[in-house]
């Protein structure tokens, strides 16, 4: 049985997001992505800084994380971009489906 996830990244960029999204698609690395605006608050080199970010939830199969991961590395401009994947648990068996049908094996 095939393992989903949602993987989390930030960017504070539009062509980077546009970019990202792009070849994540196009190459069938994600069935879906929803771009959210944030605002983030963190911690970066010794001191807090605050930050207007667009988080991307990446909608794919478990199998595909590493090929996200180095997606997001290659096109990111953060020297440490944001790569958190959550399992998903539970879903609707054809919606689960349709992320299988539009990644690829």
């Amino acid at each position: 049985m095939d393992k989903y996830v949602l993987i989390q990244t930030t960017t504070d960029n539009e062509a980077w997001t546009a970019k990202l999204i792009k070849v994540l698609l196009e190459n069938k690395l994600s069935a879906d992505v929803q771009v959210s605006s944030i605002d983030s608050h963190y911690w970066w080199q010794g001191k807090i800084h605050n930050k207007q970010e667009q988080l991307l939830s990446i909608k794919t199969r478990a199998c595909l994380i590493e090929k996200v991961e180095s997606a997001i590395k290659e096109c990111s401009e953060y020297d440490v971009p944001q790569i958190i994947a959550m399992p998903i648990v539970a879903g609707s068996s054809d919606y689960l489906n349709w992320i299988k049908e539009s990644t690829v094996s």
